[in-house]
């Protein structure tokens, strides 16, 4: 059970760590508006549409620091109750240093754990609703579908899909129906739908009669039969920063089989599972520092060392996941040595702390 010392103990590093997401939110929010500047005045991209995409895309940019926040914010709120003498006096109460310890570190985890499930629910939805809504605006949602061509091999036929998504829905394509190896007609639609059972729906379709002068003859909304293996589909998006933990497992499933390269899903999928983890330890680390090794430093140093500390564990995360792929590591061992690194570090610092 939580005692008032504990509770008045959480709420200080829950304060403080609302603070401190706080400012990083107001400096992510200008560096989005600063990011989207050069694009001010482009199709339809005007100031409220700038303010509306720099605020869509603030989620993400605040999970990206939320490591660094909560870190610095425990830290930051230890460090204000030693200021005010209140962790001498509430350990003369009977609130020992380790339970002090194991509570920053417990408040790491929750932390965390609302880390996940933010990214999961608020921040991915709302990062690609905002690169939807920066190209609707920019008027560059069919171009950048053309760079995006889908090439398929649907028996003998060529099929070349633009603007595909999971659902099978598609913005143009181009169908060369071949026979014996060599082409017979050419379809093409303005865009449609692919079925898992193989009757395709085509809008706007044309088909390409061959002769002394080739020409495209209307055939408005019809059909067409392929069977396509909908697997691909689910990992044509693999940009993870747009992907949930669940999206992120999905594509790892289905890519595997299909011989697509999974190390950057994986990566992603292994570093979202173990950073509650990392992030408990971590802060019961630099609450160690706190609590007795750095007994000489103010406030000010303790801030700056559990910010080295967040952003120097960041970097070993993405430094040790490189060179894991490079090593040939499995992912999820590569993805947990950042935080066994954390986990001796703290066991050696609470060894030299209480001399055990």
């Amino acid at each position: 059970m939580i005692t008032l010392l504990e509770r008045h103990l959480l709420w200080r590093m829950l304060s403080a760590t609302v603070g401190v997401l706080l400012v990083l939110a107001v400096l992510a929010w200008v560096g989005a508006l600063l990011g989207a500047l050069p694009d001010l005045g482009q199709g339809g991209f005007g100031l409220p549409q700038l303010l509306m995409y720099s605020l869509l895309q603030l989620p993400e940019d605040v999970i990206r620091v939320w490591l660094i926040g909560v870190v610095v914010g425990g830290v930051l709120g230890l460090a204000q109750l030693m200021a005010s003498n209140e962790l001498v006096a509430a350990t003369t109460l009977g609130l020992s240093r380790p339970r002090m310890m194991r509570l920053a570190g417990w408040f790491g985890l929750c932390a965390s754990l609302l880390w996940v499930a933010l990214s999961e629910w608020v921040a991915t939805p709302m990062n690609s609703a905002a690169e939807h809504y920066h190209e609707q605006a920019l008027g560059q949602s069919e171009r950048r579908a053309a760079q995006n061509g889908l090439w398929l091999r649907v028996d003998e036929h060529i099929v070349l899909l633009n603007g595909v998504d999971e659902s099978g829905a598609f913005r143009a394509a181009m169908i060369f129906e071949r026979r014996d190896g060599r082409v017979q007609r050419v379809l093409r639609a303005g865009g449609g739908q692919l079925t898992e059972h193989g009757a395709w729906t085509l809008r706007d379709s044309e088909v390409l009669l061959t002769g002394e002068a080739p020409q495209w003859q209307s055939l408005g909304d019809s059909t067409w039969q392929g069977r396509i293996d909908f697997a691909l589909l689910r990992v044509l998006d693999q940009d993870p920063r747009l992907l949930s933990l669940r999206a992120l497992h999905t594509r790892v499933q289905a890519a595997r089989p299909l011989g697509v390269p999974t190390l950057e899903l994986e990566q992603a999928l292994w570093s979202r599972l173990w950073s509650p983890v990392a992030t408990g330890l971590l802060l019961a680390c630099c609450a160690l520092s706190v609590l007795g090794l750095q007994r000489d430093g103010g406030g000010g140093r303790r801030v700056f060392l559990a910010c080295l500390a967040a952003i120097s564990y960041q970097v070993l995360e993405r430094l040790l996941a490189q060179g894991g792929a490079i090593l040939g590591l499995p992912t999820m061992l590569a993805g947990a040595v950042p935080m066994l690194l954390v986990l001796l570090i703290f066991a050696w610092l609470y060894r030299r702390q209480y001399k055990l």
